[in-house]
């Protein structure tokens, strides 16, 4: 483990409406609540819904044509998918009778359980998650272990899987994932009580990083030239951008009281969403700094949940029917 280099430079104000962009509003057929979760480079996306008759959440694959499939773990109390990849493998978890555990939906529909035992562990503990996938088929989540003690995993195409943490912490919490395998996500420092960030890179070597007195510093993604993103408590969110070199450049929309990054790409943009104090708005951040706030039409909270290598954003709105919807901005 070693410490990262920081350097805190500017707060960025500019922001500007969208005026080009276009969207498309979704809901699963015969669904209560949709609510989309990613969006790969073709533009198929997945996230999980209610279905109208009752039961529990159910994962969907929305294809780039607009066609739906659904899916669920067998047995579980719902089922909760987080991203899909390129190839069209998506990964999330499913609720089961003693705890969360993960899973990998192939592109052929055959669903694989990400098993704590396959962790090292000889009795299944609960909590497991499996919360990013790359188009290498790696995948990147979290788990308790025996001992009581949450930390990260990495598991191949192969299925040959590597667990970690940072020295001396009860808690290493993984968010991000790029095309190299790099993680990023935070942990607990016991000894002030505080979230700090970290990267680990493929060879194992993790660098850890804070914002000087924030109370948590959280990035949740990680771009594939090792920029991350996420947000810090000072004390209300403030989202930030990390690059290699360790500097840092903190951002928010003028009247935010509270950032919170979700994702960035290849071309360094940022998307998230914003809160002013009574609703949540989306916003991208381009990589030259200039914020653009954005709503679909009829919502009334917009919530971003992910963004492909091409802009495309996809999250959820609450609608003035006080229902949650699926949407799609296209830059």
């Amino acid at each position: 483990m070693c410490a990262g280099a920081f350097a805190l430079v500017s707060f960025d104000l500019t922001i500007s409406s969208a005026l080009a962009e276009t969207y498309t509003t979704f809901d699963v057929p015969n669904s209560n609540l949709t609510e989309p979760a990613g969006i790969n480079d073709n533009g198929d996306a997945t996230g999980l819904f209610m279905p109208s008759a009752g039961g529990f959440f159910t994962g969907f694959i929305r294809s780039s044509d607009g066609t739906f499939t659904t899916f669920a773990v067998k047995n579980s109390l719902g089922t909760t998918p987080s991203v899909i990849n390129g190839k069209g493998e998506i990964v999330g978890d499913w609720d089961g009778e003693y705890g969360f555990n993960g899973f990998l939906r192939k592109s052929d529909g055959t669903i694989l359980d990400i098993d704590p035992r396959h962790l090292g562990g000889g009795v299944r503990p609960p909590n497991i998650t499996a919360l990013r996938i790359n188009d290498a088929g790696t995948i990147a989540g979290g788990f308790t272990d025996n001992d009581g003690m949450e930390k990260g995993f990495l598991r191949k195409a192969n299925g040959k899987t590597a667990t970690y943490g940072v020295t001396g912490t009860p808690v290493t919490q993984p968010y991000g994932l790029n095309s190299t395998g790099a993680v990023t996500g935070y942990y607990w420092n016991i000894d002030d009580n505080t979230y700090v960030g970290f990267v680990r890179v493929p060879d194992g070597t993790i660098t850890t990083f804070g914002i000087p007195d924030a109370s948590r510093t959280v990035p949740v993604a990680i771009s594939d030239s090792g920029t991350v993103t996420g947000y810090y408590d000072h004390p209300t969110s403030s989202g930030f951008v990390r690059s290699p070199d360790g500097t840092v450049v903190s951002f928010d929309p003028p009247g935010s009281q509270q950032t919170n990054p979700i994702a960035i790409n290849r071309k360094g943009e940022i998307a998230g969403h914003w809160f002013d104090g009574t609703h949540f708005h989306g916003f991208i951040r381009s990589a030259h700094g200039k914020i653009t706030s954005f709503d679909p039409p009829d919502s009334k909270s917009t919530t971003v949940t992910g963004m492909n290598r091409n802009g495309v954003v996809i999250g959820i709105y609450g609608g003035t029917d006080g229902r949650g919807h699926g949407f799609i901005r296209m830059p």
